[in-house]
């Protein structure tokens, strides 16, 4: 909650500057407070410095302020709000990219243990197979063998 508070914050600041024209910290607080938008002891300065950081809001180091076109530009797209929730939704992506990789490499594991089953299976069914044949062969070739099997079976 505390984050979100912060991001609706930064983002009121720039909305309040968004006229292009040069504000005072002063004014510009007070209009935010006017607003219902209270900032602790410092916290307008550091979300001042933050968005001067960001590349959002020049200041003279003095009292002047004022939006820059890449600030007007970042709240008309939805601000540090709209960022978070493309991060967290970025984010939700990416783990549910790697839950559909991790099912997909369980489904291969099972697949691949399957047809290691069926190849063990077939292996043992051409053994036998040529066991006949070899069997039947030796039958054509020696008829004792043919009546040993005949006595036996």
């Amino acid at each position: 909650m505390q984050y979100i508070s912060r991001v609706k914050n930064l983002d009121e600041v720039l909305l309040v500057l968004n006229d292009d024209l040069i504000h005072s910290i002063i004014e510009t607080n007070a209009e935010l407070e006017q607003d219902g938008i209270i900032f602790g002891n410092d916290q307008f300065i550091i979300a001042l410095k933050k968005l001067h950081k960001d590349g959002y809001v020049e200041y003279d180091g003095g009292n002047a302020i004022m939006i820059t076109w890449e600030g007007s530009l970042f709240i008309e797209l939805g601000g540090y709000k709209a960022k978070a929730l493309k991060d967290a939704n970025d984010a939700l992506l990416v783990q549910m990219e790697i839950n559909r990789r991790l099912q997909q490499d369980e489904g291969l594991k099972n697949l691949s243990s399957r047809l290691n089953q069926w190849t063990l299976w077939l292996a043992i069914g051409t053994g036998f197979l040529a066991l006949i044949e070899i069997i039947k062969f030796l039958c054509e070739v020696d008829p004792s063998i043919k009546a040993f099997f005949e006595k036996t079976l």
